[in-house]
């Protein structure tokens, strides 16, 4: 994902016993430490009503690579939240397809 774990954490909360049992587990995968690795078009997509991880991480890290991957693509989902598992039909479908498309188009696929 494209969600600095660490710094998550410390947005959730003050949780002694989680900070100590993940704390490494979660060091060193900031994924904004890493957008100079990217070598192919990256597909970002955030619901608007994301309660879970705020959109400003995939939109931080579209904005640090989206110049040296030109085709990577960053869509901002209306009225969808997290969990796929709560997403409305409309919503899976719309992901399905941007993804579709990306591969298509982008990747060749």
């Amino acid at each position: 994902g494209v969600s600095n774990l660490a710094k998550l954490g410390n947005e959730w909360g003050d949780n002694r016993i989680q900070r100590i049992v993940q704390g490494d587990t979660v060091k060193g995968m900031d994924p904004m430490k890493n957008t100079d690795k990217i070598n192919i078009p990256i597909l970002i997509y955030h619901g608007d009503y994301d309660v879970r991880v705020p959109i400003f991480h995939s939109r931080d890290f579209y904005n640090a690579i989206k110049d040296k991957q030109p085709d990577s693509k960053f869509l901002v989902m209306k009225q969808m939240g997290h969990q796929s598992a709560k997403w409305l039909p409309e919503h899976k479908e719309q992901v399905l397809e941007e993804i579709e498309t990306f591969l298509t188009n982008t990747c060749g696929m």
